[in-house]
């Protein structure tokens, strides 16, 4: 059993991205609370979902992201 929520919306329902040691939030709350691409792992932007990268505009900078050598 999981009992991790979304930091931003307190939600537990959906896909959650892992973005501390302790802390998730779902894709769009993350992006709506400011949250950037280039401060996350390139782990957490692999998972992020196709759909909000492309329907953001962020497509272009998860790949450049995801092209760089770790």
């Amino acid at each position: 059993m999981s009992f991790n929520y979304c930091r931003v919306c307190l939600g537990i329902d959906g896909k959650l991205l892992k973005i501390g040691r302790a802390a998730h939030v779902h894709p769009h709350c993350y992006l709506d609370s400011g949250g950037r691409l280039a401060d996350l792992p390139r782990r957490t932007v692999w998972e992020m979902p196709c759909i909000v990268l492309k329907t953001r505009g962020l497509w272009d900078e998860a790949m450049r992201i995801l092209e760089r050598r770790a």
